[in-house]
């Protein structure tokens, strides 16, 4: 019997405007079997949310099939450590959405950054559905054997180590309130 399976990729895109917004585009390849070599993508679902704060844009990353077969994407903060933008293109409301960015077509805004999202590979264009929150930059993810979601993350730019979660659905993991194991000191700018 042949495995078919599919490609996904996706990519971060600066739309510039009254508020700069970063689009997230997810593209997939059709199922494809051992014997066959195939190029083809299309653009699969994509949402928006405002661009990062300063140098602050982590973006989406890591892209993933879960044992429970729905597609699981890292979606990292656009900011440091939660805080407003001052240049005036961009969000002054931290992690938040902003009323001024459509989340997509078809769907309002919503909380999108900072967070691992889902979704469901049997629908095309979709929400993001959070499933968890408070990962600072879920660049790298994985199941273990027993099917439990084991994150690593970036810590804050004030030398805060790099954090490991076992993260669980509707869970929040501390960004941008508390960082790892806190046992450095604290930011003087935290929220």
């Amino acid at each position: 019997m042949t495995r078919r399976i599919g490609l996904y990729v996706v990519a971060n895109i600066l739309i510039p405007g009254k508020i700069t917004i970063n689009r997230v585009a997810i593209y997939r390849t059709a199922p494809v079997g051992d014997d066959e070599f195939h190029l083809g993508r299309r653009l699969w679902t994509r949402f928006d949310y405002p661009y990062g704060v300063g140098g602050f844009n982590h973006g989406a990353c890591r892209i993933a099939q879960g044992p429970d077969g729905l597609i699981y994407l890292g979606s990292g903060s656009r900011t440091d450590h939660g805080e407003a933008g001052d240049a005036p293109n961009i969000s002054r409301l931290g992690e938040g959405p902003h009323p001024d960015v459509p989340g997509g077509p078809g769907f309002a805004g919503g909380d999108f950054t900072a967070a691992i999202l889902r979704f469901d590979p049997a629908k095309g264009q979709q929400p993001p559905e959070v499933f968890s929150r408070g990962n600072r930059n879920p660049f790298g993810f994985d199941w273990d054997e027993q099917g439990r979601l084991i994150d690593a993350e970036h810590g804050p730019m004030a030398d805060h180590p790099e954090e490991l979660n076992y993260v669980q659905e509707g869970k929040h993991y501390g960004f941008p309130y508390v960082f790892g194991n806190n046992e450095k000191a604290g930011l003087f700018r935290r929220p």
